[in-house]
């Protein structure tokens, strides 16, 4: 393995993990806030997150972008410029879900 590429490959939790092409800043911060949720659910329902619920977390956080939200501190100056291959197995089999900017 090529060690420049393994910046560009990321943990969520134990079991799913993350490969993105794009924005490694953007990458971070969506990886950040899909790890947050992992620990809400798992802490929430003492079980882990399914790689569908989480892929969904993360589009759903993307889609958001230019939406005008009360609750939310700060407005997005640009979309995430990352699109991200989910992967990972949960009680389901495995699963791979693909992010687009």
């Amino acid at each position: 393995m090529i060690p420049s590429s393994l910046e560009k490959t990321i943990q969520i939790d134990g079991h799913i993990g993350a490969v993105l092409a794009g924005l490694v800043s953007d990458a971070r911060s969506l990886i950040d806030y899909a790890r947050v949720e992992c620990q809400n659910h798992r802490f929430t329902y003492n079980e882990p997150m399914s790689i569908l619920s989480i892929a969904e977390t993360i589009a759903d956080l993307v889609i958001d972008f230019g939406e005008n939200k009360k609750n939310r501190k700060t407005e997005m100056a640009r979309p995430y410029g990352v699109s991200l291959l989910i992967a990972g197995v949960d009680e389901s089999g495995a699963g791979l879900y693909q992010t687009d900017p």
